[in-house]
């Protein structure tokens, strides 16, 4: 029983750690079009230094546009230069969000990054 016990708080704390280390962000430059990510970080400027490393590996200007834990992240690129970033619960949500953003800014928007933490 008690093996039983310590076996259940095991998986207990497991579980909170997994749910924990779900951090993510998106960098991007709207100059360029790079893009970079982090997911899965058990916090949020780790999660924003990876992105942030990521996209500098191709262009000088990236910023972090979105943050998200244990979700998804989107960047939506219109044909004029606009841009919108954001988040949702699943990729399909993230990419809805961030072409709503997007189109309060530019018309034409498509997806061009995505990335999910869970």
């Amino acid at each position: 029983m008690i093996r039983l016990i310590g076996a259940l708080v095991l998986i207990g704390i497991m579980s909170v750690s997994a749910y924990a280390a779900g951090y993510g962000a998106i960098a991007y430059s709207s100059g360029s079009g790079a893009y970079g990510y982090g997911v899965r970080y058990p916090n949020k400027a780790a999660a924003q230094q990876e992105a942030l490393s990521r996209c500098a590996n191709y262009a000088r200007d990236c910023r972090v546009v979105t943050n998200f834990v244990n979700a998804c992240g989107s960047v939506a690129a219109g044909r004029e230069g606009g841009w919108g970033a954001n988040w949702g619960t699943s990729r399909t949500a993230a990419e809805r969000n961030a072409l709503q953003t997007c189109s309060n800014h530019d018309r034409g928007c498509r997806i061009v990054a995505w990335a999910c933490s869970q």
